[in-house]
C-alpha cells in the first residue's frame, strides 16, 4: 500500500494539477486578398470562454450550438465582435461585415470581411477579445498581407498592434 501511494500519488497529483490549469487564448487570422480587394478574417475562441463573455456583454444566458441557426446570436455574437475588434488601414477606421460563425468542436469560428481595399499599405488591429474575462488572455494575430506574412500576440496591456507593408 505504501508503495501505491508513494508512485501513484505525485502521478495523480501531477494530472490534477494540469487539470486545474486553463489556457486563455484565441486566434485570429488576417489575410488580404488582392483578387477580391478584401480583407478575410477568421478569429478561432473557446466556444465555453466566449460564451460566458457574450452572457457579461448582454446580461443574458447565451448557449451556443451548431444546430441553432439563431439570428438573435448572431446579432449579439457581431455586437460583442465589433466593440473588442477593429482595425485601421492606411489611417481610416475600417468597417467590417459580419459573415457568420461556426461550431468547430469546442471552438467558435467568426468569419468577418473588410471589403473595398485596392492596396493596403498600413494596418493598426485592436483585439480586445476575452480581456474583460480573463487577466491572462493572449490573442494571437497572424496576418498574410502584400505577400508578407506577420504573427504577434496582444495582451491585456498591449491591445494594438501596427504594421507597415
Amino acid at each position: 500500500m505504501i508503495l501505491i501511494t508513494v508512485f501513484v500519488m505525485p502521478v495523480f497529483m501531477a494530472v490534477n494539477k494540469f487539470e486545474d490549469h486553463k489556457f486563455y487564448v484565441s486566434l485570429t487570422q488576417v489575410e488580404y486578398v488582392k483578387e477580391d480587394q478584401s480583407l478575410q478574417i477568421i478569429s478561432r475562441l473557446f466556444l465555453d470562454d466566449f460564451e460566458d463573455a457574450l452572457k457579461e456583454f448582454s446580461g443574458e444566458a447565451v448557449r451556443i450550438s451548431s444546430e441553432s441557426d439563431d439570428t438573435t446570436h448572431d446579432r449579439l455574437i457581431e455586437n460583442y465582435l465589433r466593440s473588442k475588434l477593429k482595425f485601421e488601414i492606411d489611417g481610416k477606421k475600417a468597417q467590417w461585415n459580419f459573415v457568420g460563425k461556426a461550431i468547430d468542436n469546442d471552438m467558435l469560428v467568426a468569419y468577418i470581411e473588410i471589403t473595398q481595399l485596392k492596396k493596403i499599405k498600413t494596418i493598426v488591429i485592436t483585439n480586445e477579445i476575452l480581456f474583460e474575462m480573463f487577466e491572462e488572455q493572449q490573442n494571437i494575430v497572424r496576418t498574410q498581407i502584400n505577400n508578407q506574412k506577420k504573427s504577434f500576440i496582444l495582451i491585456s496591456q498591449d491591445r494594438s498592434k501596427v504594421l507597415n507593408f
